[in-house]
């Protein structure tokens, strides 16, 4: 008995078993969020770039083989863990950190449908499975004790209100409304590129070529965007990548009819696309609460998800209704790409405030120094929310801004500098920190401020040396009673 075949037009009015797969995945990402939202990131460093490399794992592992309803539950957990706990580590290299990390994904594409192919031509089905499992094993094995969040995670309390909440904001409701609408394009020219290229003439084993050319070049355009942005400005480079892409929709594929024209977008395509895969999660990060990173990216997936679910059945209907051409498909990606574009450009302009060639949230804002609290309510009130600033930086003089404010009991500001990710243990200066600054000066509520973000109580440094005699040399006798609660011995005066 001969397995049945479908016509081009059927083939092309069917759902795409990956669209369900990729939408079941992208689906399941608001579930896992609240798990893994950390609090800080110290923005780099070794245990840092090993989250990448065991997030590398993970991508590869994801995107090489991903089949069936349950696997995508896992995957999904997986996919969130991953760039969610990456976000924690990275700011002035995060677009970076991001494209290196999502090159698991398009090196995986390329590598395991070939190592499938030469197993399934010599071993049986079930051992060509086996087998690719167990290579997707030995890399989550890797990646197990490598992907970390830089703070213990913070579970909290899942409601539909939890994940609706982000998009009242005008930046992120742009950001998610931008992700759907380019990724209800993005995929058709995978999906359909090869079907057009046979329509066009080109032979199958050129066209065979195709796909592996979009994901080489996606490889290279995970990185180098990624580097550009975090020199530039994440939301310029991902308008500017994303227009691209939907411009050469309409400017190349649409009027391509030979094999050069097709082949050439292929390559550029790739490029583009890569560069929009790796920048959501960068600029999803860039416009969050450090502590939100998780639900946020959740929520944007899940509007994701919806238009990677229709996206290959509205190609397909319009292929068919286009008599097998594709002018149809080929328009509806280009505009459908270039409205969500728009979306970025809406987004960028309110972080901008209006601003058309500004670096949006620049790395380099000399930020004064605190000498007062009436100066630091002024930027925890007036400044730094306006530019959305995001406030960790390499430098010693930054970080010693939360002993500053510490000892001027500026409490929103410390609670701001904790939530962009301020080092709650940095050493340095007269005090040696900020607990002992608050032990010294009786800032109560701010020393549980302190603690509740993960400082040392044990810390040694500075001129008490630690925070019980920091209390006891400033006579701060509830402070201290405090301090022998959460632990410290008598033995520490």
């Amino acid at each position: 008995m001969t397995a049945p075949t479908l016509t081009l037009h059927e083939q092309m009015s069917i759902p795409e078993p990956g669209e369900n797969e990729l939408a079941t995945q992208i689906a399941q990402c608001p579930s896992n969020p609240p798990v893994y939202d950390a609090q800080t990131f110290p923005d780099g460093g070794l245990k840092a770039w090993l989250n990448v490399v065991g997030g590398w794992c993970i991508f590869f592992s994801l995107f090489g083989w991903v089949n069936g309803v349950c696997t995508c539950i896992g995957d999904a957990a997986l996919f969130t863990a991953s760039l969610s706990t990456c976000s924690t580590w990275f700011y002035r290299r995060r677009a970076f950190a991001f494209g290196v990390l999502l090159t698991g994904t398009s090196i995986g594409g390329v590598v395991m449908p070939i190592i499938l192919e030469h197993l399934l031509g010599r071993l049986d089905f079930g051992w060509a499975i086996r087998i690719c499992t167990f290579i997707n094993l030995v890399l989550l094995v890797i990646a197990l004790p490598t992907v970390t969040s830089r703070l213990p995670p913070h579970p909290k309390p899942v409601s539909l209100w939890y994940y609706l909440r982000p998009l009242k904001g005008i930046r992120f409701l742009m950001l998610s409304a931008g992700c759907a609408l380019f990724y209800l394009g993005m995929y058709l020219p995978f999906n359909f590129i090869i079907v057009q290229a046979l329509y066009e003439g080109m032979s199958p084993a050129l066209a065979g070529y195709l796909i592996p050319i979009l994901n080489a070049t996606s490889l290279f355009g995970r990185i180098i965007p990624g580097i550009a942005a975090d020199m530039v400005g994440r939301f310029n480079t991902m308008v500017a990548m994303c227009a691209f892409a939907g411009i050469i929709v309409l400017a190349l594929w649409l009027p391509g009819r030979a094999n050069a024209p097709i082949i050439l977008f292929s390559g550029l395509y790739g490029f583009a696309s890569g560069a929009f895969i790796s920048l959501i999660p960068a600029l999803t990060a860039q416009i969050s609460d450090i502590r939100e990173i998780g639900v946020r990216s959740g929520t944007l997936w899940l509007t994701v998800a919806i238009a990677a679910l229709v996206a290959s059945p509205i190609g397909g209907a319009m292929e068919v209704r286009d008599d097998g051409a594709f002018e149809q498909l080929q328009i509806f990606a280009g505009v459908v790409m270039l409205v969500g574009t728009s979306c970025f450009g809406v987004a960028r302009w309110y972080l901008s405030g209006g601003n058309l060639v500004a670096k949006v949230c620049p790395f380099n804002i000399n930020i004064p120094k605190v000498s007062t609290q009436e100066i630091s309510n002024l930027l925890c009130t007036a400044i730094l929310p306006s530019v959305d600033l995001d406030l960790v930086d390499a430098t010693k003089e930054l970080q010693t801004k939360i002993v500053r404010t510490t000892d001027h009991k500026a409490g929103r500001f410390v609670k701001l500098l904790l939530d962009r990710g301020a080092d709650v243990n940095f050493q340095g200066g007269y005090f040696g920190n900020a607990l002992q600054v608050a032990s010294f000066k009786g800032h109560k509520e701010i020393m549980k401020l302190l603690l509740d973000n993960g400082a040392g109580i044990n810390i040694q440094g500075g001129h008490f040396v630690n925070a019980l005699k920091a209390a006891s040399a400033g006579n701060q006798e509830g402070i201290k009673g405090l301090l022998l609660e959460k632990g410290m011995g008598m033995s520490m005066l």
